[in-house]
């Protein structure tokens, strides 16, 4: 009966207020208040609106341990990635040493959170620069995934002809559309996806930074990221031979 005297929409606009006033503590109070009562949000999907604002606020701030906390509170709704066993399959499938694995992975996996791109991003990035490579493998191989996983179920609205085949392909395809172009812009896929290269490269897992380099140099479709590819490439070419 309390919680049902709380008005959690109230508290979370109320916090966007002040936090766009500059009044971070007063903001984070007020989103802290909305998380609490979020059990009675009219939308429950709202209460991860209310943790993104929480993580921008920690970010702005610079209480990063908060920012990942918050992040990965919004992650938890995405089974793939709570499940151990599943997570580890993807690792496996990255470290294999065959020419293939980059095709494989991207015929095997799966994640329809397209909400949770944002926040996949965010910790990829964050577990980057504390150089937790293992971590931030995981974070961007579920990014990619998951906007790619949207993207395909697009294309296939579109075009009842079309059918993955191969990433190339799939690039080829989705350039024909460029509200896709666009929207992977917008939500830093394109990126994304070179940065899913270089966190298999830091982790060692080297055939498949070199083979998700080559298609990237070729096909990715934010002009910026595909130049960063070819650079990239051209460092892991002498290491073929």
């Amino acid at each position: 009966m309390k919680k049902l005297k709380n008005f959690p929409e109230v508290d979370f606009y109320l916090g966007k207020i002040f936090m766009l006033e500059g009044e971070y503590d007063v903001a984070q109070n007020y989103f802290e208040n909305a998380y609490k009562s979020s059990e009675v949000l009219m939308i429950p999907d709202e209460k991860y609106e209310i943790l993104y604002s929480l993580a921008d606020l920690s970010e702005l701030k610079k209480d990063y341990n908060k920012m990942e906390e918050y992040l990965l509170l919004i992650v938890s709704k995405e089974p793939l990635y709570r499940d151990k066993n599943r997570i580890n399959a993807i690792k496996n499938t990255i470290s294999s040493q065959k020419k293939d694995c980059v095709e494989k992975f991207f015929k095997l996996y799966r994640s329809y959170n397209y909400d949770l791109i944002k926040s996949f991003f965010k910790l990829s990035e964050f577990y980057n620069l504390q150089n937790e490579n293992e971590k931030s493998l995981c974070a961007n191989a579920m990014g990619v995934i998951t906007g790619f996983t949207k993207i395909i179920n697009i294309l296939k609205k579109r075009n009842p002809d079309f059918e993955y085949k191969n990433l190339s392909l799939f690039f080829v395809e989705l350039k024909n559309y460029d509200d896709i172009v666009n929207w992977g812009i917008e939500n830093n896929l394109w990126n994304l996806f070179n940065n899913f290269a270089e966190a298999a490269l830091k982790n060692s897992d080297y055939i498949f930074a070199r083979e998700l380099y080559k298609i990237l140099a070729e096909h990715n479709p934010e002009m910026y990221w595909k130049e960063d590819a070819k650079i990239k490439l051209l460092d892991l070419i002498p290491q073929e031979n």
